[in-house]
């Protein structure tokens, strides 16, 4: 009895073995050694930026001075900050070096309203809570665009090459940056309005490995502040109208993201800094460029974003 006990034993095991798992797991380690940013970190800011938003913050920011406002009343908007429970030194510093921050206030757990969004420091990194939800950083459909590689659509749009710098106006979670710093091998940089999303992004890039320089700004603001053709492409993925369709990991982008539209403002500074090429999303059946001409307009497939092009 025992010896077939232990022959089953032994067949089940095998199959268990012999049996790779077909699932697939994301990890911040997902890339290999080969494909993570060996430079030192934060890859350097281009010195106009550097001049302007100060390369000596965690975060570089584009005013640090000013923060956001409501647009209906004037005041100011400050997002709450605590860390979690039984938090140790470490969390408890940076909670307090966030706060510095413009339109960041530090709280205890005890005097935090719950009820509002809260950005929280813990052992696993920032947290953004809700009364309904927590939202983490999260790469998005990163390895869906790795595996296309150079035949992907944004790439076919902006038609990169090797050593292209890029500058993503639109940054939200970095996961179109990450994607272009892997095939350009160059640092590209980020510009995020919305100072929370800026730092959860910046953690998670860093963490991952990411080539991707995040600046907290207003590109319709800073791109004036630029000189001419000191990027190869620029790149704006304004948020998409409600209703249209969304993947879940763009879900944190949606909760505190800005809405702010691309206008022709932020047209015209983007061809003057831009070498070669302006590119812009929208959905498929959208009208965001029809308003504003493009000069080409790619299409993919029905049902697909489609992408204008405005040429340097």
């Amino acid at each position: 009895m025992d010896a077939r006990l232990r022959i089953r034993e032994s067949r089940y095991s095998r199959r268990r073995t012999s049996r790779p798992s077909t699932r697939r797991r994301w990890s911040s380690a997902a890339f290999s050694s080969t494909r993570r940013w060996t430079g030192s970190w934060p890859p350097p800011l281009p010195c106009g930026l550097a001049t302007k938003c100060g390369s000596g913050h965690t975060v570089a920011t584009g005013s640090p001075t000013s923060p956001l406002r409501n647009s209906a009343t004037g005041r100011r908007v400050c997002m709450q900050v605590t860390v979690s429970g039984r938090a140790r030194e470490q969390e408890l510093r940076r909670a307090a070096s966030i706060a510095e921050l413009p339109s960041f206030e530090l709280k205890s757990r005890a005097a935090v309203d719950w009820d509002a969004t809260v950005l929280q420091v813990s052992r696993t990194g920032l947290c953004l809570k809700t009364p309904g939800r927590d939202y983490r950083w999260h790469p998005g459909l990163l390895h869906t665009r790795v595996e296309a590689g150079w035949t992907h659509p944004l790439v076919r749009a902006m038609a990169l090459t090797q050593g292209d710098r890029v500058l993503d106006c639109t940054l939200g979670l970095g996961t179109d940056a990450s994607f272009v710093a892997l095939l350009t091998r160059v640092p590209v940089t980020g510009i995020e309005l919305q100072p929370a999303l800026a730092l959860m992004a910046q953690e998670g890039l860093r963490d991952a490995g990411h080539a991707v320089r995040v600046v907290n700004a207003d590109s319709r603001l800073l791109l004036g502040g630029l000189p001419d053709g000191s990027f190869d492409v620029v790149w704006g993925d304004p948020m998409f109208p409600v209703g249209a369709a969304v993947t879940h990991s763009l879900d944190l982008v949606r909760h505190i993201g800005s809405h702010a539209p691309l206008g022709q403002g932020w047209l015209d500074q983007a061809r003057r800094v831009a070498k070669k090429r302006v590119v812009v999303r929208d959905t498929w059946n959208g009208t965001l460029l029809e308003t504003m001409s493009p000069d080409k307009i790619l299409n993919t497939m029905r049902q697909r974003p489609r992408y204008g092009i405005w040429l340097g």
